[in-house]
């Protein structure tokens, strides 16, 4: 897999991005809440464009789909979502943003989930055909990290701030 479409990669990148410009505000769950909203978004965009998908003869293609994309789009987008955009987010805003916290257990569970379950997730929608397949796919990886985050979230005690 090219680096372009490694999701892992884009991770790790991300990652090692946010290590050089660290987060100050120690215990603020600021930045894993804004984790967690951009993952809703794509999520959202996800199923707009599972919608159209399955309603395509009445569809237009310059249709906005959830704030993310336009219909023509959502085939290179879920693409983009599954290989960049999701890792970037993971990587450079969630795990940093929960780390910051201070809960480091959770925070090392949370890093392993991603590594060993949702960026393979990501690799996988690569390999799957444009259409329904690769979308439905990218929306069961977005709701698995939304569930994990969503519980995180509560387990860190960030939910009560």
């Amino acid at each position: 897999m090219s680096a372009e479409f490694d999701p892992i990669a884009h991770f790790e990148a991300a990652y090692s991005s946010r290590q050089e410009h660290p987060l100050t505000l120690a215990g603020n769950p600021y930045k894993f809440e804004e984790a967690r909203r951009a993952i809703a978004r794509m999520l959202e965009a996800t199923k707009a464009a599972l919608q159209f998908e399955q309603n395509t003869p009445n569809g237009d293609p310059e249709d906005l789909l959830g704030d993310c994309c336009l219909a023509r789009e959502r085939n290179s987008w879920a693409r983009e979502v599954l290989a960049e955009r999701l890792p970037y987010v993971l990587g450079y805003m969630a795990v940093p943003g929960l780390e910051v916290m201070g809960d480091e257990k959770t925070s090392r569970v949370f890093k392993e989930a991603i590594e060993g379950c949702i960026l393979p997730l990501s690799a996988d929608g690569l390999e799957l055909p444009d259409g329904k397949p690769v979308l439905e796919h990218l929306a069961e990886v977005l709701r698995f990290a939304s569930n994990l985050s969503d519980h995180l979230f509560k387990v860190s005690g960030a939910g009560n701030v």
